[in-house]
């Protein structure tokens, strides 16, 4: 039998289905669903903003309603939506509600996304990208100098670079000074 006449005559059992293709649509969704339709909601522009899509995404979840048909029927919806505008963020240190960032150019100077910086519980700070932050924070204030020293002072480690303060003067002015010429004055 060719692969045509499997799905021809009365035999609607091989014809493929949402139930057939993603399992029982009843069960609660998986977390790579969820985690793609997160994703979805915050490329595309659905009607909302990135935080009210959020907060209803966890409505929807406390109520139920996330099965792996329900989501697997709103991903496909917001497939067709358009992207959202994303406002570029030029290349700088930045902070917002406590939090520091930098955000950098990609290779192909086409556009730019941010990383955090972070401590693990050893004491070792980094810059960590965090996927879709450039587009998630919005309006980032630039880090003043003076900033990038307080820090520098709390923690003895420059906030550019992350390395100790060693030399008396980088450690007087709470940041290297060649770190300094990249934050703004």
């Amino acid at each position: 039998m060719s692969f045509t006449g499997r799905f021809t005559g009365s035999s609607p059992a091989f014809l493929p289905t949402a139930a057939n293709i993603i399992g029982d649509t009843d069960a609660p969704a998986t977390d790579k669903q969820m985690g793609y339709l997160r994703v979805l909601g915050h490329e595309y522009d659905i009607g909302m903003t990135i935080e009210d899509f959020d907060i209803m995404l966890d409505v929807w979840r406390d109520a139920g309603l996330c099965t792996k048909g329900f989501v697997s029927t709103k991903i496909g919806e917001y497939k067709t939506f358009p992207k959202r505008a994303v406002k570029e963020t030029e290349p700088g240190y930045y902070t917002k509600d406590g939090q520091y960032y930098v955000v950098v150019m990609n290779k192909a100077k086409s556009h730019t996304y941010a990383k955090q910086l972070t401590e693990s519980p050893t004491g070792k700070v980094t810059w960590e990208y965090i996927p879709g932050a450039v587009r998630r924070l919005g309006d980032l204030e630039p880090l003043t100098l003076e900033e990038a020293a307080k820090w520098g002072h709390l923690s003895g480690k420059c906030i550019v670079c992350c390395r100790p303060l060693t030399d008396p003067k980088s450690v007087t002015d709470g940041i290297g000074p060649t770190c300094a010429k990249k934050v703004k004055r």
